[in-house]
Parts: structure tokens; sequence; C-alpha cells
């Protein structure tokens, strides 16, 4: 698949973005998209920041749109909590997870709207869902994580 390809070198080369955190996930989910269970029956990017609807951006993205070979999708919305702790702040974080879970989901179903002869699924993955779900992946992606954010600052001192 073409775009897929073309995708992939965006993604690889794209040095600083606005919301890094959230990039960096991604970024971080293309590299291991083969071996990340969640997602590697879907092996093609169809888009990134995808707009549900090119005529209204404003309505909203999906962050990475992932496809298999039979068009079927998974619609991936991506969160960065950048850690911060404390009882306020899990409770925040937790009523956040909450509202991205289900804006995640009604995406899908937008998309699934606009294209109903496809079959769409939907996943919110986090910073923190390599800690909490993802646990075979969480040291590579720290690890990602730390160079990666290294490579910015350098950038941005620049």
């Amino acid at each position: 698949m073409h775009l897929d390809r073309r995708w992939r070198e965006i993604i690889e080369n794209i040095p600083i973005t606005a919301n890094m955190g959230e990039f960096l996930i991604m970024k971080f989910l293309v590299q291991n998209q083969t071996k990340l269970s969640i997602i590697n029956q879907y092996p093609y990017i169809y888009g990134y920041n995808f707009p549900l609807d090119p005529r209204y951006p404003e309505i909203g993205k999906i962050d990475l749109l992932l496809v298999d070979s039979n068009m079927n999708f998974l619609a991936i919305k991506i969160k960065y909590f950048g850690g911060s702790s404390g009882s306020n702040e899990e409770k925040n974080r937790k009523k956040e997870r909450n509202e991205i879970d289900n804006q995640a989901s009604t995406f899908a179903k937008k998309f699934k709207a606009a294209h109903p002869d496809y079959i769409i699924d939907s996943l919110l993955i986090s910073d923190e869902s390599f800690e909490l779900d993802y646990k075979d992946f969480y040291i590579d992606f720290k690890n990602f994580m730390d160079v990666e954010w290294k490579k910015a600052l350098e950038i941005y001192k620049e």
C-alpha cells in the first residue's frame, strides 16, 4: 500500500510537534506495530490525524487510523498523561481516560456512519497503557520515550 509507506516516512521524519507526548506514543506504535498484538492485525496506516469529515475538521480527528487488507479499520485515540501523581491527578486521569475512551468510540461510530460498508473498531492508548495493559513493552516504551524526548529537546534548544 503506497499510502502506508508514505505515512510511515512522514511519521518517522517529523522532528517535533505541538503535542510531542502523543506523537511519540504514536511513533512507538508504528515502529512496533508487528509486535503489538492489539494492533498487528491492522498492518497498514490509513491516516494520521485523520479528519472524521474533511469538510468539518473541527468535529474531530482520529489520531491513528489503521486498516487490514479487507478494509477493516482500527481507530486509535492516543493520550499522553505525562506521569503526574497524587490522588487528585489520578482521579482526573481516570475521568479523562473515560471521556477519551468514549470519544474514540464516538469517532469510530462517526467514521462507520460515513463508511457503512467498512468494519471499524476503536482503541484508546496512553502512556499509562504500557505500564498497566501492555507490560511486556513497558521497558522498550520507556527507553524509546527517553531517547525521543532527548532528541526533541536538542532540536528545541537549537
